[in-house]
């Protein structure tokens, strides 16, 4: 199968970002073809270096030996900026945070179907409690991490 995650950022080591970096790799192991896409992040008018990179508007692939922090095999695809072009066609897209759920959400079919991989109930601590509790509501898969967050998702 076609595999493709979506985060929001790579770098931070969390453990959230392990966890999706463990699965992944394992899934790689199992025979199937993942691949790591971060979402591009909105350009403050100061930051020239984000504005040459979207510019160039070709997604760039780090070597999986950035992820110093974990055994990783996966290369790391950073989108210029957020538009279906730059994702293959896959058989499974799984959205990793509420940004990317949300974006992911309008992607064509073609993209992979959707499941949203629900770590963390994230309208607890984001200024943006609104849309990330919409995201909950998305017509897709949800996968949790655990019974606390299944049962929030059930109360919510």
């Amino acid at each position: 199968m076609k595999i493709s995650f979506m985060v929001n950022q790579y770098a931070r080591i969390s453990g959230g970002n392990r966890a999706l970096f463990e699965f992944a790799n394992r899934l790689k192991t199992a025979g199937h073809e993942v691949r790591w896409f971060v979402l591009s992040k909105p350009i403050k008018w100061y930051r020239l270096d984000k504005k040459i990179i979207a510019s160039m508007k070709r997604v760039i692939t780090m070597s999986p030996e950035t992820i110093d922090w974990i055994d990783n095999t996966i290369p790391i695809e950073i989108l210029p900026i957020n538009h279906p072009k730059y994702l293959p066609e896959a058989d499974i897209l799984v959205a990793t945070a509420w940004q990317t759920a949300d974006f992911a959400a309008k992607l064509p079919k073609e993209k992979g179907v959707l499941f949203y991989f629900v770590l963390h109930y994230e309208s607890l601590w984001t200024r943006y409690k609104k849309q990330a509790l919409k995201t909950y509501d998305l017509a897709c898969q949800k996968i949790v991490c655990s019974n606390w967050i299944k049962n929030k998702l059930i109360e919510k």
